[in-house]
């Protein structure tokens, strides 16, 4: 079953798309911010697939992916930022992460964690 870490600090999106992952299958763990996304990704299992607001306290979701791009056992977990920033989706190739821009289709959603699970996780 392909694991998926919702990291956002808005409850109300993280419930909505903890709602959507459960429905269609994927397990899901959730971090309201950056640093809590460090500290579930210090115990493993690690995820198959990162969704990462971008603008966050503590410490945003730009931070967080330049962090996981320094640290080798965690550079290649997959991530797909969710930001409503017109600028971040400019900058995926560098982040070597999809974007999707909020408000996010259900469908749209689903298609990329499963693109970014790629096909031995997708279910």
């Amino acid at each position: 079953m392909t694991r998926v870490l919702v990291v956002d600090d808005d409850e109300a999106v993280r419930e909505a798309l903890v709602g959507v992952l459960v429905d269609q299958g994927f397990r899901v763990e959730v971090a309201g911010d950056g640093l809590e996304a460090l500290s579930a990704l210090a115990r493993p299992p690690l995820p198959d697939v990162i969704l990462l607001d971008g603008v966050m306290p503590a410490m945003d979701g730009l931070e967080l992916r330049g962090l996981l791009l320094a640290d080798p056992g965690l550079a290649l977990v997959p991530v797909v930022f969710l930001s409503a920033d017109s600028r971040l989706p400019r900058r995926a190739a560098e982040l070597r992460a999809q974007v999707l821009s909020k408000p996010v289709m259900r469908d749209a959603l689903v298609a990329a964690v499963r693109q970014a699970a790629g096909p031995a996780r997708s279910h």
